[in-house]
């Protein structure tokens, strides 16, 4: 069961895309970048990013020396 199936949720907190989307973390960085550029309108208002520097999926992410940076920039 889902909590939005029974309750109005009115704000969502992670530390990762797959938080706020469900199945971002099996698709491409490129596809990553187009959901979350879908779901502009959310971040900062409805979901709120609080990074974590310990772990988490940002690490496969991670460009290798002389590799374009992953970098997701999203501006009205």
């Amino acid at each position: 069961m889902f909590v939005a199936e029974r309750f109005r949720v009115l704000l969502i907190v992670g530390d990762d895309l797959n938080d706020f989307v469900s199945g971002a973390m099996r698709v491409s960085p490129e596809e990553r970048r187009q959901v979350a550029v879908r779901y502009a309108q959310c971040w900062g208002t409805k979901w709120i990013v609080l990074p974590n520097p310990v772990y988490g999926s940002w690490e496969t992410r991670l460009a290798k020396p002389g590799q374009e940076q992953n970098v997701v920039t999203i501006s009205e």
